[in-house]
């Protein structure tokens, strides 16, 4: 198994629990573009928790591959 490398990025209170799997998303252009996929949320109050993103740009080889795009 091919281990990809794991970026995240700490947000301020964007993602609650159940929010995994969700998508990050800035705007680029004028369009709204996914960076990252929620891969785990601490909940402990909105100041003091951080969410983890996994970086799409990191994993795009095997999306290309496994989505046919």
């Amino acid at each position: 198994m091919q281990t990809q490398k794991r970026k995240s990025f700490a947000s301020e209170c964007m993602t609650v629990e159940g929010d995994s799997g969700g998508p990050m998303v800035v705007k680029r252009n004028k369009k709204m573009v996914q960076i990252g996929v929620a891969t785990a949320v601490s909940f402990t109050g909105c100041g003091d928790r951080q969410n983890l993103y996994n970086s799409v740009a990191s994993h795009r080889a095997w999306i290309k591959e496994v989505s046919d795009v």
